[in-house]
């Protein structure tokens, strides 16, 4: 057995032992995904105390280096990710997506989308 194989052996060893298992439950309906494409197809927000939110960076204009170089604000402001355009649940889900709404980043959503489930009411 060579070093490079008894690296390997090890090296997989200590992957499988800390390798993350996940478990979903019935009716689940979030599911972890990378965050680049999830960043890029969100805008970024600001709510102001007693302010309208204001779209800072529109969709599509988001990277992770971007979001990370968000200057601060005022005391009491929130910053957040809108991954759709305002619109209703139903809306987003009922077939047609609306206007606004990402197609390309929810295809794998909706194939799991089972409108017939007891636990699913939109």
């Amino acid at each position: 057995m060579t070093a490079e194989h008894v690296e390997a052996e090890v090296t997989m060893t200590l992957l499988r032992r800390f390798e993350p298992i996940m478990r979903f439950t019935r009716g689940e309906r979030l599911y972890p995904m990378d965050i680049e494409p999830y960043v890029r197809s969100c805008s970024l927000w600001i709510q102001r105390a007693n302010e309208e939110a204001v779209c800072l960076v529109p969709r599509g204009e988001l990277t992770l280096d971007s979001l990370a170089q968000q200057p601060q604000d005022e005391l009491g402001a929130t910053n957040f990710l809108r991954f759709t355009d305002p619109q209703s649940f139903k809306e987003l889900f009922s077939g047609g997506l609306a206007e606004g709404a990402h197609p390309e980043t929810l295809k794998d959503c909706r194939t799991s989308f089972a409108p017939d489930r007891d636990d699913w009411r939109v």
